[in-house]
């Protein structure tokens, strides 16, 4: 929630407030030590992912943004749950708004 030297933007700050309670109700559907591991891992894979410029299937690069990012990590996200917490982790995150549907 905190950036290394300052806070997120005042406009920034719902979308950390929102984040931060998706990741405190992830960590009662499935447990905290492989739910914080996960969340680890997939946050590396999407600034890696946003570092090495990132683009579109059609091999065009677009701008990075917030919901870009928030994109890249959910996917990240849900390829490294093991699958019956993936299933809960998506089911949350289209709850929760972030995510419309689960790609099968």
């Amino acid at each position: 929630m905190i950036k290394r030297r300052r806070m997120p933007s005042p406009s920034n700050q719902p979308r950390a407030f929102i984040w931060a309670s998706i990741f405190w109700q992830a960590r009662q559907l499935i447990d905290a030590r492989v739910e914080d591991k996960i969340i680890a891992a997939a946050w590396l894979a999407t600034i890696g992912a946003a570092s090495d410029g990132m683009t579109r299937p059609s091999q065009q690069p677009r701008r990075v943004t917030y919901p870009v990012i928030e994109e890249w990590f959910v996917r990240h996200l849900l390829s490294l749950a093991p699958s019956e917490d993936g299933q809960s982790l998506g089911d949350l995150f289209i709850q929760r708004g972030v995510l419309k549907t689960i790609e099968r």
